[in-house]
């Protein structure tokens, strides 16, 4: 099985250098594990995005490694977190959380399985939850944990909640919810976006049952909540 030696990190600031900066600082000893790529939003799309979901999949399409991970302004994590990221990847884990969407890694072949992010999802509200149910719809495994530090004191102007209020809706309309069963309504959308590797991992996906979860979380706020012991049945 392959190792992981390629990764592009994503620092997903768009309104500060000073951020950026002290983020890559912070990260820059990981150049002497593996070959970094760095695709920073601030030199990208320096602008608001319709949804976070835009975000991710814009940050997918401009990084040419199949690793990716992607870091927003409010995380501050160390490389000794990115470690851990790389070995659960190279563990077969399709999407590892290591504090939500704010920080998280995932590799090209994920998106190949189970489809880009859906950017009818205006903002970000729903995403996190959004993906626990897509990763055990496709049977994939999910590490879910808040594990780094988030500062909760600051939020970037560009998150333009105003534009955008109603992020639930869409989510509402895709998906029902009973005590037993997970609803899809919805098909997801195709995005004309590229998938271009330079590198091809041979490293085999684990299942959903393989999940681990609701790491560090506070009492009923971790995504996976909403598909535990449900099952995912199509309408479509």
């Amino acid at each position: 099985m392959d190792k992981i030696k390629k990764i592009t990190i994503c620092l997903n600031c768009g309104c500060s250098h000073d951020v950026v900066n002290y983020q890559k600082k912070l990260l820059e000893p990981l150049e002497n594990v593996y070959d970094v790529r760095w695709n920073n939003r601030i030199d990208r799309h320096p602008d608001v995005y319709r949804s976070f979901s835009r975000l991710v999949n814009h940050s997918i399409d401009t990084s040419f490694t199949d690793t990716i991970i992607i870091i927003n302004d409010r995380c501050h994590p160390l490389p000794e977190h990115i470690y851990k990221m790389v070995k659960l990847l190279e563990d077969g884990f399709s999407y590892v959380y290591l504090y939500n969407a704010g920080f998280f890694g995932f590799r090209k072949k994920v998106i190949e399985k189970m489809g880009w992010w859906d950017e009818r999802h205006l903002n970000g509200d729903v995403s996190d939850q959004e993906l626990a149910i897509r990763l055990k719809e496709a049977d994939l495994a999910f590490y879910e944990a808040q594990e780094v530090r988030y500062d909760q004191h600051w939020k970037s102007p560009l998150q333009n909640n105003e534009e955008y209020p109603d992020g639930i809706k869409h989510f509402e309309k895709k998906w029902t919810f009973t005590d037993s069963t997970v609803y899809r309504k919805i098909a997801e959308e195709y995005y004309n976006y590229s998938l271009y590797k330079e590198d091809e991992l041979n490293i085999p996906l684990k299942k959903w049952n393989n999940s681990i979860l609701n790491i560090n979380y506070v009492p009923n706020s971790n995504p996976s909540r909403f598909v535990y012991n449900k099952n995912i049945v199509s309408l479509i």
